[in-house]
């Protein structure tokens, strides 16, 4: 399978896109998790990371935090309210450059198509896995994903991605942690 070069216009396009959809969910936001605190042992609250800092933690997410920054997104990610990403960890990442026939450094060098393909993985609402159900899911690319009866994640060119991890809260949003990079 061969990824075409994107055009500028789908940068723009893919960017206006996702501060759009950001103002409108088709999935339920969770209010009964407060995301911007987390109380510690002393009962005091302690503000959490965003959704960034928490990728930028875990050693696991280098490349996504790469490409993240690649991409022009580090902003929109780490202040946007409200978001759900299904991060892919450097396994799942090594796995679509080998896919691919591509070497990190061709991936990293196309804003545009990682702008595309990043935005696929950003749910414009905080959804925990007890809110997930099974059918088709908005992302803020613009296109959907689907989650299949048994929990997996189907992405438009029938791949499918295991949950490793879920429910990795930040002050704006969750992460779940998959197993696949999820191609629009």
């Amino acid at each position: 399978m061969k990824i075409t070069k994107l055009t500028t216009l789908a940068a723009v396009t893919v960017s206006s896109l996702m501060l759009s959809a950001c103002m409108s969910s088709p999935m339920h936001m969770d209010r009964s998790h407060d995301a911007n605190t987390n109380m510690g042992h002393s009962g005091q609250a302690m503000t959490m990371k965003n959704l960034v800092q928490v990728a930028q933690s875990n050693p696991d997410f280098s490349i996504l935090v790469e490409a993240v920054a690649a991409a022009g997104l580090v902003d929109t990610l780490a202040t946007t309210p409200n978001l759900t990403v299904f991060a892919p960890t450097n396994q799942a990442f090594s796995n679509l450059l080998n896919e691919l026939g591509m070497t990190k450094s061709q991936l990293l060098a196309n804003p545009a198509l990682l702008q595309q393909v990043l935005t696929y993985h950003v749910v414009p609402a905080t959804v925990y896995s007890s809110q997930v159900k099974p059918g088709m899911v908005k992302t803020v690319q613009g296109t959907n994903f689907s989650i299949t009866n048994d929990g997996k994640i189907r992405d438009s060119k029938g791949r499918v991605a295991n949950l490793v991890k879920t429910d990795v809260k930040a002050s704006n949003g969750v992460i779940h942690v998959i197993d696949k990079v999820l191609l629009p």
